[in-house]
């Protein structure tokens, strides 16, 4: 599967990265923007998205990505309960300030287990 972690955070990039590897899930790429993440829509549709919703138009890029691939797997990474609530709508899991590899792996795993199922608003 495709996976697609956009952060502006280095250190959460290298982390969710790790997480996914793990989970045996090796094609990955990488943006720190918006921007970058959609350029390689152009070439590239991702399977399983992780977002950090502090990003302008990470909800409307995680929107745009599920009509090219319905079946697309979003995990939010949120910044607090109001942009929580706002990534819902897309996501089908959202992770807190604070997470750990062991909540991104199990919130991931619950989320492909249920591809269809949106995340409850926080």
């Amino acid at each position: 599967m495709r996976t697609m972690i956009l952060d502006h955070n280095p250190q959460n990039r290298k982390t969710v990265a790790s997480v996914v590897a793990q989970l045996g899930y090796l094609d990955i790429e990488e943006a720190s923007t918006v921007a970058d993440a959609r350029a390689a829509l152009a070439e590239w549709i991702p399977d399983i998205v992780v977002l950090n919703d502090i990003l302008p138009e990470a909800v409307a890029y995680a929107q745009s990505v599920r009509r090219r691939n319905p079946k697309v797997v979003i995990l939010a990474l949120a910044s607090d309960r109001v942009r929580s609530a706002a990534v819902a709508s897309v996501a089908n899991a959202v992770v807190r300030p604070g997470f750990t590899p062991d909540v991104v792996a199990q919130r991931l795993t619950e989320a492909l287990a249920n591809p269809g199922r949106l995340a409850e608003a926080a």
